[in-house]
């Protein structure tokens, strides 16, 4: 067993050199930062950028996900969409499968004709 260099044991696959290699340009990750220091953003988006940095410095995936407290799939996935995709890509959120959320914030017309607006 390998020691990641937090002092957390992990399995040596984690360790071994990641298969997309994230490579920011000096002003994407000063974008990046921007989202993370602004308060404006949720915070998987937050997360996402925070993975892309520690991509970016070399870190292996299973180090970053200890530092960050998410799944080494999660930052697998996250680093193979910024390399395939590009950055914006990586930080946005995918539509999720299933069925359309039950709740319309806007009442149909008929509701509202019945609201008498």
């Amino acid at each position: 067993m390998k020691v990641i260099s937090f002092g957390i044991p992990c399995c040596e696959d984690a360790m071994a050199r990641p298969k997309f290699v994230v490579r920011l340009s000096a002003e994407e990750r000063r974008q990046l930062r921007e989202v993370i220091r602004r308060g404006a953003h949720g915070a998987r988006r937050v997360t996402r950028a925070r993975i892309l940095l520690k991509a970016d410095d070399g870190l292996t995936d299973a180090a970053i996900a200890t530092a960050l407290d998410v799944g080494v799939a999660t930052v697998h996935r996250i680093r193979q969409r910024g390399v395939e995709e590009g950055r914006a890509a990586a930080l946005t959120e995918r539509p999720r499968p299933g069925a359309a959320p039950p709740f319309n914030p806007k009442p149909s017309p008929s509701a509202r004709d019945r609201a008498g607006l």
